[in-house]
């Protein structure tokens, strides 16, 4: 794709936005035609959350941290 002369970058909001379509677009695409996954089957997807959300949480903490007092 070529860039035009003159025209503005993206926004950051712009970015953000895309990237959440790629995301997107393929789990209502696998939704809208039914597809199932077999790799899933018998994980509990509210454990697996909340596991992703706790262990997101510590590392942030931890990142705080170490940016403001070990920086």
């Amino acid at each position: 794709m070529q860039k035009i002369q003159g025209a503005k970058k993206d926004c950051g909001h712009c970015k953000l936005i895309r990237y959440f379509l790629y995301a997107a677009a393929p789990i209502l695409i696998m939704f809208m035609t039914g597809t199932e996954l077999d790799g899933l089957k018998g994980i509990m997807l509210t454990d697996l959350t909340s596991w992703l959300f706790g262990v997101g949480f510590v590392l942030l903490v931890l990142w705080k941290a170490w940016n403001e007092f070990w920086r």
